[in-house]
């Protein structure tokens, strides 16, 4: 779709939904968070994004929520919306929603 909310020619729209699982980080118990680099890589919101990928700083030996390698990680808490790229299996907390395409 162009940013005038015309479709491009060949293309389709689909609710995001239908195309793609999204999930919706949560906080892990405070217990299994750590720097030690013990479990899972931990982000927490958009100021652990990188230019491209997320750079952790903590850790989560028991994650709730994850994210794989690929999946698109949104934040969702301010500033909203910006953008990263998993490269690598995450554990996502509660300022990160991931959205996995599952079918184009």
């Amino acid at each position: 779709m162009r940013h005038d909310g015309a479709v491009l020619e060949g293309w389709r729209t689909a609710r995001l939904g239908d195309v793609a699982s999204i999930t919706m980080g949560q906080a892990p118990p405070g217990t299994s968070v750590n720097e030690d680099g013990d479990g899972l890589p931990f982000i927490q919101g958009n100021t652990e994004f990188g230019s491209r990928h997320p750079r952790p700083v903590k850790w989560c030996s028991e994650p709730w929520r994850r994210a794989l390698a690929g999946d698109v990680l949104i934040s969702v808490r301010a500033p909203v919306g910006a953008l990263n790229i998993a490269d690598a299996e995450l554990a996502n907390g509660r300022g990160i929603s991931a959205v996995r395409v599952e079918k184009l």
